[in-house]
């Protein structure tokens, strides 16, 4: 079986160095990709814990969110970081985005670059889904807690011509005219 170095584009066998750095970008992208993958498991995970009322846990699914979206940061931290060094080599801006890394890498790259990009699109499609989802869910439980808080302070509940809920747990009403305040230290 050949290896990349015995393989060569049109102009010839790829540069040892070139190949080594394509070869870096390459396992930088598959730790990314392995992450996003993370990502999007931890994001169904808070989407199942939001369906399910299981308030207790949202907070630690959050946190979990959380990790793992710094650890992409700091992957990709490091993959700007090849690409920079790359961009010489391949004759690309330093800031060079994958779609233009898979048209100026050599063969087989150009291949395993464009393969990156494609799973990456897709694991970013399913990334985003999941966000909106989690963000509708946390939008309709925040309005959810509104509408009860408002229902125990008798308010949404008092424009529904229904009586809410008093400090003590009683149906709340109006206080009479004549209440009168009692200090328990007098």
């Amino acid at each position: 079986m050949a290896t990349v170095d015995d393989r060569s584009s049109g102009d010839g066998p790829i540069e040892p160095e070139l190949d080594q750095a394509l070869g870096e970008l390459s396992h930088v992208l598959w730790r990314l990709r392995d992450l996003t993958s993370i990502l999007v498991y931890r994001l169904e995970v808070q989407q199942l814990v939001l369906l399910a009322g299981r308030v207790r846990w949202v907070d630690l699914a959050t946190e979990d969110v959380d990790r793992c979206l710094e650890a992409i940061r700091r992957e990709e931290r490091t993959r700007a970081e090849v690409v920079e060094q790359l961009a010489p080599m391949l004759g690309t801006a330093p800031d060079a985005s994958l779609r233009q890394l898979c048209e100026a890498a050599p063969s087989p790259w150009d291949v395993v670059l464009a393969e990156h990009q494609s799973e990456f699109l897709t694991l970013s499609a399913e990334a985003e889904d999941a966000a909106r989802g989690n963000r509708e869910l946390l939008h309709q439980g925040l309005a959810e807690v509104r509408e009860f808080i408002d229902t125990m302070k008798g308010r949404a509940v008092e424009a529904a011509g229904e009586e809410g809920y008093g400090a003590l747990g009683g149906a709340s009403s109006p206080a009479p005219a004549s209440a009168v305040l009692v200090d328990r230290d007098v």
